[in-house]
């Protein structure tokens, strides 16, 4: 049963309606950030910061699912300030930064994704990466 509230679109011109469930307790995904691999290190007049990051999915279901994961880069409005990515099989939104996986998982399955990021700034400019 889903109780809550969602809004519906009458201009929409699509034949397929997306609608909101809310969170699905037997899809299971966790989010962490793999230290080990995160630098930041100062190259002449340079600041390069690298993140990588780990998300494991798991279905917890007896059937096959099929589902979108999105994650995010960061975005550069700076010409100063390069971000360089790679994250396998997944659809990159320039405009966005963001990135999109399609998964099918089995009863039970479980995957892991890993995607990482390198910003190159100026040492004299200030920015939170995250």
């Amino acid at each position: 049963t889903f109780v809550g509230q969602s809004q519906i679109n009458p201009k929409q011109l699509n034949d397929t309606l997306e609608l909101s469930l809310g969170v699905d307790k037997s899809i299971s995904i966790e989010r962490k950030q793999i230290d080990k691999l995160c630098t930041e290190k100062f190259i002449k007049s340079n600041r390069i910061i690298e993140k990588t990051w780990s998300i494991q999915v798991r279905n917890n279901k007896s059937s096959a699912v099929k589902l979108l994961l999105y994650d995010q880069i960061p975005l550069s409005e700076h010409s100063s300030v390069d971000v360089e990515f790679e994250a396998e099989g997944a659809k990159h939104n320039k405009k966005t930064g963001e990135l999109k996986w399609e998964l099918n998982l089995k009863p039970k399955e479980s995957k892991t994704i890993q995607f990482k990021y390198k910003v190159k700034l100026p040492k004299s400019l200030h920015l939170q990466v995250n």
